[in-house]
């Protein structure tokens, strides 16, 4: 059994249990496929999950004093001497992040959706008609050029509690994944063509993916039918571990949080399959 295989069959029996319904049976955009990501944390927000607010302020009671030509600060008992404004700056970034508006609603999102086993507000309506309509022939031109197949599964499911999980384009092989996008502008295509850009949303989407299946590399691609010429273009992107510890954090964090509020008004997490599919 390949990897592919190995996911079906565990998404498979999860989502049944779960959630009354095959996962891997249904389309990306379905009714179906909606409710399995209601209050789960997805791939599509992952830079919403970590998106960090500004440093905290520099605390009212805390003194810099002046020493010979230089200053010092005492902050948890270590002292650190500099200018003032480097010892601003220490005391400042030994302090926990103020909450990132981002951040905090995602988190409101993820809680509604909970709260009414309804999907919170998509995005442009136009620009995903447009991925939609492009996206089947858009995985067919992939595995022409790159080379490899696109498996295509509509969600994954980061483990048994069902808290994360990503939507791919598709598994790849045992290593890999497949995300590609049909930009909305030919000025993002170009950018990514010629300057070798991508959306840092783009990124962080990738990499939470990895994240969700283990797997080392994700194939990105983008493809423009509006172009005479050129109009696809596909890079590989690898497994970065250090955004991995991050994720993992802020998953936790996240499910934290979520259940702290959803206590509050008498919900928990998986009320919303509840409520959504009976």
């Amino acid at each position: 059994m390949n990897y592919y295989e190995k996911v079906l069959a565990e998404q498979s029996a999860l989502s049944m249990a779960r959630l009354g319904f095959d996962v891997t049976k249904v389309n990306q955009g379905s009714p179906e496929w909606m409710s399995s990501r209601l209050g789960v944390i997805t791939a599509s927000r992952a830079s919403d999950l970590i998106a960090t607010g500004p440093l905290s302020p520099f605390p009212d009671d805390l003194e810099i004093v002046k020493v010979g030509r230089s200053n010092s600060v005492t902050f948890r008992g270590v002292e650190f001497t500099g200018t003032k404004a480097d010892c601003v700056s220490w005391v400042r970034n030994q302090l926990p992040r103020q909450t990132s508006p981002a951040r905090d609603g995602y988190l409101l999102d993820l809680v509604a959706e909970v709260a009414t086993g309804q999907q919170a507000e998509p995005g442009s309506f136009k620009q995903a008609e447009w991925g939609h309509e492009y996206e089947d022939h858009a995985r067919q031109i992939f595995a022409f050029h790159v080379g490899v197949p696109v498996n295509p599964i509509a969600f994954i499911y980061g483990d048994k509690t069902m808290r994360y999980g990503c939507s791919p384009d598709g598994i790849a092989d045992d290593n890999s994944g497949v995300e590609i996008k049909c930009p909305w502008t030919t000025k993002v295509y170009l950018d990514f063509l010629v300057n070798g850009q991508i959306k840092q949303e783009y990124i962080d989407q990738v990499q939470f993916s990895m994240f969700v299946t283990g797997r080392k590399y994700w194939h990105f691609a983008n493809y423009d039918p509006r172009m005479k010429v050129q109009s696809f273009h596909a890079v590989t992107l690898e497994r970065d571990e250090k955004k991995m510890d991050v994720f993992s954090i802020a998953v936790a964090e996240m499910s934290r949080d979520m259940d702290a509020m959803l206590d509050r008004i008498g919900l928990k997490f998986g009320d919303q399959w509840i409520t959504s599919t009976h």
